[in-house]
């Protein structure tokens, strides 16, 4: 994390991201600074306060939301919003709750349809949004994007005590609630009708967290709506009926459904499944025969996944695996320092305690390490797993610094290191606060609470 974060410090402080082998910055969210923000609550949880110190003071006196530019709402939301906000609840710092709260205000026009799903791209300095116009028709929209503002809203209303934020990102989930009677909804929805326009269904790229979002509602809203519950259920047993696989040599795996045909692949992403299905199991949202099946593709799932690392010769998981053949082969060889991998094999760790998770987070972590790292700072993904030594992308993800290396960390802290009774995670791995709202802490102690960084 140090060798990371002084990279950027050295190369591209407030960019969105450092391109560490060009030694520059890089603005793939119109300059917000999502490196240093996806950074905010990993430089707490590892103790390194003075950095955290210093970039907090850039999101006081630095940080810009006027840019004329106009970039993804959901990117923005996890990263900007959900960083913001995970910075308040572990620092009681009052700073990043008004900068979160200014950010999704900025947002709000987007929300402003006949569905309430929110156009997909959104220019903070004119408020202007437009729909994500690839996905699927002019009025397109995406699943895991329309579905994956929720955490973020809801606990900024909670915490600031303003309803509409919260209100608006739920009337996305009551309406699909109301407008689908399955659990697994497609990939591409209208957001003026609400139509499905295609036939792919999937918990990959495009899906992801609209159902992980569906089950961490359900724990951040203290349990208690049985919408959230009830929804999340169905698409995993709609999910374990339609979209599992298994290997001639026994791996299962989560593939898609294209018209009606099952896709024998596995998507790196869609490995975050196992981590969400443990954590289901472990906060009771479901129990008995279910939860056995829950928590048995849970552990079979992420060692499917580990062995996408542990078969390449770099030891590092591409970006896609296929089962056509029946054993598992390499698609798409890039590793761009994902998380979702290191995240269900953290979430099994603590939903179990069986030291094999530790003994494959390790693993991973010394393949970064030999391949990955950039020796004047930072870290890079690769073009191709399969090749040894791989050629570097030139671009550490702010996620490896929000994500990876988070659960990386945790993975080896003791599980009173952000339990999970107390916190749960966004999909950009910042951890929420559950419980008494953080605004219960006097202006006093968040200033006490800042002060002590120095």
């Amino acid at each position: 994390m140090r060798h990371s974060w002084n990279g950027y410090v050295q190369y591209a402080w407030g960019a969105d991201e450092l391109l560490p082998l060009s030694r520059r910055g890089g603005t793939a969210f119109c300059n917000t600074g999502a490196t240093l923000l996806d950074a905010l609550g990993t430089l707490w949880i590892m103790g390194m306060r003075k950095e955290f110190g210093r970039a907090r003071d850039w999101v006081a006196d630095q940080m810009s939301i006027d840019m004329n530019c106009q970039t993804s709402l959901f990117e923005l939301v996890i990263r900007a919003v959900g960083g913001l906000l995970s910075a308040y609840d572990l620092s009681g710092d009052e700073v990043f709750l008004t900068k979160a709260q200014a950010i999704a205000e900025r947002m709000m026009p987007a929300f402003d349809t006949p569905t309430g799903i929110p156009r997909g791209t959104i220019n903070l300095g004119t408020q202007a949004s437009a729909a994500t116009s690839w996905a699927g028709g002019a009025n397109g929209a995406v699943l895991s994007e329309l579905g994956s503002v929720q955490m973020e809203f809801i606990h900024l209303s909670r915490l600031t005590g303003e309803p509409k934020y919260g209100a608006a990102a739920e009337r996305v989930i009551k309406f699909l609630n109301a407008k689908f009677d399955q659990g697994l909804l497609p990939v591409y929805i209208n957001l003026e009708t609400g139509a499905a326009t295609s036939a792919q269904f999937a918990m990959g790229a495009l899906s992801d967290s609209y159902y992980e979002y569906l089950l961490k509602v359900w724990v951040l809203k203290g349990r208690t709506d049985e919408m959230y519950r009830a929804m999340w259920v169905r698409a995993m047993d709609e999910m374990l009926e339609r979209l599992v696989g298994t290997s001639s040599d026994g791996l299962q795996y989560v593939g898609d459904l294209n018209g009606g045909s099952f896709v024998q692949r596995l998507e790196h992403l869609t490995c975050f499944v196992a981590g969400n299905l443990a954590l289901g199991v472990h906060t009771g949202a479901v129990n008995g025969t279910r939860a056995d099946k829950y928590m048995a593709l849970a552990r079979n799932l992420t060692n499917t996944c580990y062995e996408m690392y542990r078969r390449m010769p770099t030891g590092l998981g591409p970006e896609q695996v296929t089962f056509q053949t029946g054993i598992m082969s390499k698609v798409t060889g890039y590793n761009i320092l994902r998380p979702e991998v290191v995240e269900s094999i953290f979430m099994l760790y603590r939903t179990t305690n069986d030291t094999l998770y530790r003994d494959m987070g390790w693993s991973i972590f010394q393949a970064f390490e030999t391949y990955s790292k950039v020796d004047s700072g930072g870290y890079s993904g690769v073009v191709d797993v399969g090749i040894v030594p791989p050629t570097k992308d030139d671009k550490m993800q702010s996620f490896w610094l929000a994500e990876t290396l988070k659960y990386l960390y945790l993975l080896f802290s003791p599980s009173s290191t952000i339990p999970l009774s107390d916190w749960v995670f966004n999909t950009e791995a910042h951890p929420f606060r559950l419980g008494v709202p953080a605004t219960s802490l006097t202006n006093g102690t968040a200033a006490a609470v800042v002060g002590s960084l120095s």
